[in-house]
């Protein structure tokens, strides 16, 4: 495949995750109180699920900005697959019954009606869009460049 197509593909892919971080940060910001209430009715303390209902937004909005922003473009990707990656862990964990109590699914962006099932397929078809992402961009990369860029978009020595 070719750089140029390669490089396009990257940025609609970070691009796209973006958006979706977006309508994560738009339909949690839009009803708050939901959310917080969605939040505490968690496994987490009370104490814990406070400090996520602000913070998760907070983290997406970064993400959105590192994804956006051409030169933190991985960056923003690894981020994206990080939070995506725990996010799928702790729906995993929920379905299986690892905790002492069913935490509530309470559908997220997906809406109330989704499931674990819904939102672990959700969370997989992003994580996919990261990886692939991910891969394009390190193919694109010099050989023996295989590495991350510093802030400067200089390649680290």
């Amino acid at each position: 495949m070719r750089t140029k197509i390669k490089e396009k593909l990257t940025q609609v892919t970070a691009a796209v995750i973006a958006v979706m971080f977006f309508y994560a940060i738009v339909v949690k910001m839009s009803d708050y109180q939901q959310a917080f209430w969605d939040m505490h009715n968690q496994v987490f303390s009370e104490n814990v699920a406070a400090i996520l209902t602000w913070l998760i937004p907070v983290i997406e909005f970064l993400l959105i900005i590192l994804l956006l922003y051409k030169p933190q473009t991985v960056v923003g990707l690894w981020g994206a697959l990080l939070l995506l990656t725990t996010f799928s862990l702790y729906i995993v964990l929920a379905k299986y019954n690892f905790f002492d109590r069913t935490p509530c699914s309470c559908g997220g962006i997906l809406g109330s009606g989704s499931t674990y099932n819904g939102q672990l397929w959700f969370n997989l078809a992003f994580i996919i869009l990261a990886i692939t992402a991910l891969v394009l961009h390190y193919n694109l990369l010099p050989k023996g460049k295989k590495q991350l860029k510093d802030l400067t978009g200089q390649y680290q020595t």
